[in-house]
């Protein structure tokens, strides 16, 4: 398989047609439910179980839109959060103008780099995507409690895709695959079977662990009577990268780690940040390639 024919299978394959199996319709209905009769505290669990547990193709198309699992969700919980007034608290960040600005500059580089209709309606479902979900969490998760319950959430989570991840490698199909919204049969690399599991791609799955990583270790040192879950949370994460066999997750765990160390040098880290962007600068000035080859 090609760059380009990985890209496709990442970005949606799935878009503009109705793939709902009847459980995961019945689980979808439930998740949604709960995300809008659940304490305020608990109702990113299923947002947490949702990107875990329901194939990436799974959506409704109506009216030429596409209602993946994820966007019906996040229609529950702004209904939610509308009528219990539940912005009234918080106050505009640092953090939120960037993200902001993030999402404007990422379309508008998609704009001038395609250029054509379609793909200008997809990069806005997808910003738009971005952009809800940040808000939906932003307003669900408040403080340090909050972070170490989604912790928590994704440690539990880890230890069942873990155990599908891992017989998925050893059968060569996908677990999810009978509900359709992802591939049945597993890709091959070096006679492996590259484990995916909901998600669009292995590459997906392993860096979203990667990512995930960092935070269970942080928690595992904060609250010491979760060690054992804490620990084999860690493990299963390590396996779920390393089945999926893609050396994208296994680069972003390392570089996880790494900045992870930072923390011990934090007072170098403004130093280090406009030294790497120094360097990037004259990367992209002088050499051949675009600096997202690295």
């Amino acid at each position: 398989m090609n760059g380009s024919s990985v890209a496709t299978v990442i970005v949606d394959p799935y878009a503009d047609m109705t793939i709902m199996h009847p459980v995961m319709a019945a689980l979808i209905v439930i998740l949604s439910i709960s995300v809008f009769r659940l304490p305020r505290r608990y109702a990113i669990v299923p947002f947490i179980i949702a990107m875990n547990c329901i194939p990436f193709g799974q959506r409704l198309y109506v009216l030429g839109m596409n209602f993946t699992s994820l966007r019906l969700l996040v229609l529950f919980a702004l209904l939610r959060i509308l009528l219990r007034r539940e912005t009234a608290e918080l106050k505009l960040s640092s953090l939120d103008v960037v993200v902001a600005l993030y999402t404007v500059v990422a379309l508008a580089t998609h704009v001038l780099q395609i250029g054509t209709f379609p793909s200008f309606m997809a990069a806005v479902g997808t910003t738009l995507d971005k952009l809800w979900v940040y808000v939906v969490v932003r307003l669900f998760v408040r403080d340090i409690e909050d972070v170490h319950l989604l912790v928590r959430t994704f440690a539990v989570v880890s230890l069942l895709i873990c155990v599908l991840l891992l017989s998925e490698s050893r059968s060569g199909n996908n677990s999810f695959g009978v509900f359709g919204g992802v591939i049945e049969s597993l890709e091959l690399r070096g006679g492996r079977y590259r484990a995916q599991g909901p998600y669009g791609h292995p590459i997906l799955a392993g860096a979203l662990w990667a990512s995930m990583l960092p935070l269970v270790i942080a928690h595992r040192f904060r609250n010491r009577k979760r060690h054992g879950l804490m620990y084999l949370s860690g493990v299963c994460i390590f396996a779920i990268v390393v089945l999926t066999e893609s050396s994208t997750p296994l680069l972003s765990l390392v570089v996880a780690l790494a900045g992870s160390l930072l923390y011990y040098q934090r007072n170098a880290v403004p130093l280090m940040t406009k030294t790497a962007v120094a360097g990037l600068g004259a990367l992209a000035i002088f050499w051949w390639h675009p600096i997202w080859f690295l």
